[in-house]
């Protein structure tokens, strides 16, 4: 089960990477052009964090390295929204 979920969790990091980085310009109006290289950094950590999910899903699917990806990932989404926030207009 926890195999599923993590996959499941990557497949949607790689999804949310990937849209971020092709509407780069369309973000940018919403949270102005000063965050450029932070949406840029932010989707290319989802898309790392994609990567590491799917190959940390597929050979290493435990209980405690599960909860250690999530983890990274809650702290990663909070340092880019607190990054996005200072920027914003």
């Amino acid at each position: 089960m926890i195999k599923v979920i993590l996959i499941i969790f990557a497949v949607l990091l790689l999804f949310i990477g990937w849209y971020v980085k092709q509407n780069i310009t369309k973000l940018e109006v919403l949270f102005s052009t000063e965050n450029h290289q932070n949406l840029i950094g932010f989707s290319s950590s989802y898309l790392i964090l994609g990567v590491l999910g799917l190959l940390l899903g597929i050979f290493l699917a435990t209980q405690t390295a599960a909860l250690f990806f999530v983890a990274i990932v809650l702290i990663i989404s909070g340092f880019f929204s607190v990054q996005l926030a200072k920027k914003m207009k």
